[in-house]
């Protein structure tokens, strides 16, 4: 199943238990635009789904649960997931100084990722290796950031 949700002004917390039989699905992608997600609708949806084999979200947030990778892990259907790809832009209420505490959060998991910080300090960019989704829309500071990355290579 792919989903796509944009963002109406009216938006409101998803309760995915009211949506439909989602049950048996063993793969589920979801790319979400514009819309700002927080864990506890993350871990509601993913419940839904105890057989996943394959699971990709893309989405953004501005709750930090859903940057870390040991809290992340804990909501995933651990016995029966092959693939996971993952990406999100995360805003924080706070600039931040470093990603590295984002990036160690994710060292016991089995998923290698890339976390960016904007160059403005105020977002960041974290997604599984290798990137595996079609489309890539990210923040000009980012590219800054990445080229910078190159430069000193």
């Amino acid at each position: 199943m792919n989903l796509v949700i944009g963002k109406e002004p009216e938006d409101e917390i998803v309760e995915f238990d009211q949506m439909i039989l989602m049950k048996y699905l063993i793969e589920f992608r979801i790319e979400s635009f514009r819309r700002c997600w927080n864990f506890n609708e993350v871990d509601s949806l993913i419940k839904q789904m105890p057989f996943l084999e394959q699971l990709s979200l893309n989405r953004f947030t501005q709750d930090i649960r859903l940057s870390n990778g040991e809290e992340f892990l804990a909501i995933l259907p651990k016995n029966t997931l092959q693939k996971f790809n993952y990406c999100t832009e995360y805003e924080p209420n706070e600039y931040l100084e470093s990603v590295d505490g984002i990036t160690a959060s994710w060292a016991s998991t089995p998923f290698p990722v890339c976390c960016l910080l904007a160059e403005n300090k105020n977002q960041i960019f974290l997604h599984t290796i290798p990137y595996k989704f079609s489309y890539l829309d990210v923040n000009s500071s980012f590219v800054k950031t990445i080229n910078k990355k190159e430069r000193s290579l």
